[in-house]
Formats: structure tokens, C-alpha cells, sequence
């Protein structure tokens, strides 16, 4: 073995996120849904719930819309695995763009 290096090129898949979301990347400012302590970066289970119920939705449909399954999805509900920070700020971005039903048959 010789102790040439070698270049290798890698290449790289693009991912999709939301609108929202590179919109803010790219121009270098916070998304809609963050705030000054960092609350967008976690999210407990109780509040999960909470949040996708208020808004109509099955496990399955929200775990789609952030692609988990909704098996992953029903594990942080119940608190018996944590959120990690990047789905915690997907969750946020979906439920910021999604807002919760008022309760009123046209809305």
C-alpha cells in the first residue's frame, strides 16, 4: 500500500424539507417557528398528541407528513422514546403551518 492519497468523489441525495424551512436557510434568518429559548428544538409526547388531535389527524397521517412511521410517531406520544431535535423542529414547522381547528363546522 502506498501512501498516495486518492480522491473520491461522493455524491450526495438531496432531501426534501418544507418550504418554510429552506426559505429560512437560506436566507439566513430563524423560521416562523422559533423562539428566543430554543423551544422549537424539543417537544414531550402529551403535547404531540395534543397537538395532532386538535388538529383532526391519525397517527398514520401525521408520522406521513414527517416521515416516520406511525408506530415511531406512537413511541414519542407515549414518552417511551424521545423526539430528537430535528423531528422536534419538523413537528413544529408542520403543526406552525397546520393550525389547530377552532371547532366550528367551516373551520
Amino acid at each position: 500500500m502506498s501512501g498516495a492519497s486518492e480522491l473520491v468523489q461522493v455524491n450526495v441525495e438531496a432531501v426534501r424539507i418544507s418550504d418554510d424551512v429552506a426559505q429560512a436557510i437560506t436566507e439566513d434568518e430563524p423560521t416562523p417557528v422559533e423562539s428566543a429559548n430554543g423551544a422549537e428544538n424539543s417537544i414531550d409526547g402529551a403535547t404531540l398528541q395534543r397537538e395532532r388531535e386538535s388538529r383532526g389527524l391519525s397517527k398514520k397521517e401525521l408520522a406521513k407528513s414527517v416521515a416516520v412511521s406511525d408506530s415511531t410517531l406512537g413511541t414519542w406520544e407515549s414518552g417511551t422514546r424521545p423526539i430528537s431535535p430535528f423531528f422536534a423542529r419538523q413537528l413544529h414547522a408542520f403543526f406552525a403551518s397546520h393550525p389547530a381547528s377552532n371547532g366550528n363546522a367551516d373551520g
